[in-house]
């Protein structure tokens, strides 16, 4: 996995950290991977992480080298905004791969495993369209 070195940090819950704005987003690293022969980038989010017991789900996305303009965080925008924004990153996708893990999978397996199963189904899918990342 990269990491843009150039991501502002992320305060920690409970510190007196200042808050830090968030840079509007861009493909900026995925043209870099793509300049160096990447074939196919990935970006990975997941959702669920925050209830202590799960279930989570893991979204695997191949994007275009068109930037999706508009789209931030979905937990800024209210139910409507994000059901027009999700319709529209699935039209601008090339493809997406989406994981589950059950609670009863977080139970067993802890979180962190939990969520690695889910991206790996994600990514799973992602490899059955034809889009496999290293």
């Amino acid at each position: 996995m990269v990491v843009s070195p150039a991501a502002p940090p992320v305060p920690q819950p409970g510190t007196d950290a200042p808050a830090v704005r968030a840079r509007p987003p861009t493909l900026r690293l995925e043209r870099r991977c793509w300049k160096a022969g990447e074939r196919t980038v990935v970006g990975i989010d997941e959702v669920g992480r925050g209830a202590w017991a799960g279930p989570v789900t893991v979204a695997a996305l191949v994007p275009p080298p068109e930037h999706l303009r508009g789209v931030r965080d979905s937990k800024e925008l209210t139910r409507e905004e994000r059901e027009v924004v999700a319709d529209r990153v699935l039209n601008w996708a090339v493809a997406i791969g989406v994981g589950h893990a059950s609670y009863e999978e977080c139970d067993a397996l802890g979180m962190t495993a939990a969520l690695r199963r889910a991206g790996r189904r994600a990514l799973a899918q992602l490899a059955a369209l034809g889009y496999e990342p290293d």
